[in-house]
């Protein structure tokens, strides 16, 4: 007599089917399957049949869904490679949320634990990107908010990062690479001198900029946030210009490009 499973164990029975479309075994384990779960069939489908067009469609849609997410990488690896790595990835890492924007966020560590650093380094780019585009909203902070400041307030004001901050240091030309291979330019994925990148999201667009280590350091600062006072601390322990100046600068940069959050 078949037990009929937990809901909680056919969720996770299916989640696991839904990764190995394509595999050589795909329809031995799919016969497996509907031997074991609750599922029915009629005089046109089989069981097996049945539970392959509802596996082989989910597979199919959450395939497509990461290769909207990473272009550039998809690209860079070929149609063969790229279905090849998705079988692979998501084998690995069976979907385990309902939110489908989820699914790829193991694909940049699952390619720099199995491929080419430039590679992964790229997954990494267009996966900030993403996650920088779906990040919490923010009030900014804006220049008229400083403007209106009472000198004693500075040191004690908070200063931090909006949520869609993310922060790389690639040692490949990722921004530039990922640029070329959306213009249809043939591409080597090379290493290179190492570098910092921001990328952030201003209104509905998502920027990326390098930027020097000082700024780099920075920028990790706030995003827990920190006083004033203790940023330009900070940036006297890491630079030899007057820390006031150097946090000004940086004040100024970072309010252009709404990266900071209004206290």
């Amino acid at each position: 007599m078949t037990t009929t499973p937990s809901l909680r164990d056919l969720q996770h029975e299916l989640e696991t089917l839904f990764s190995i479309g394509g595999e050589t075994d795909h329809a031995d384990r799919l016969a497996d399957a509907a031997g074991r779960l609750p599922i029915g069939g009629d005089d046109r489908l089989a069981p097996a049949d049945r539970l392959g067009i509802y596996t082989g469609m989910i597979f199919v849609r959450i395939r497509d869904a990461i290769a909207e997410d990473f272009p550039a990488t998809r690209t860079a690896l070929g149609d063969d490679a790229w279905e090849d790595l998705i079988a692979r990835y998501l084998r690995a890492h069976p979907t385990d949320h309902p939110d489908l924007r989820l699914a790829p966020r193991h694909l940049p560590g699952f390619l720099r634990a199995t491929g080419p650093g430039p590679l992964a380094e790229l997954a990494e780019l267009e996966w900030a990107l993403m996650e920088s585009f779906t990040a919490a909203d923010s009030t900014v902070l804006r220049a008229t908010t400083l403007a209106d400041l009472a000198p004693d307030a500075w040191p004690e004001m908070l200063v931090r990062a909006t949520p869609s901050l993310r922060l790389l240091t690639p040692r490949s030309d990722v921004d530039r690479n990922r640029r070329r291979l959306l213009d249809g330019e043939e591409v080597e994925l090379r290493p290179t001198s190492p570098y910092a990148l921001r990328v952030w999201r201003r209104d509905l667009r998502v920027f990326h900029k390098r930027i020097d280590p000082l700024e780099h350091g920075a920028l990790q600062l706030l995003r827990s946030g920190v006083t004033f006072a203790d940023l330009c601390a900070w940036l006297a322990d890491h630079d030899e210009s007057d820390p006031s100046e150097v946090a000004v600068r940086l004040l100024q940069a970072w309010l252009a490009d709404e990266l900071l959050v209004a206290p």
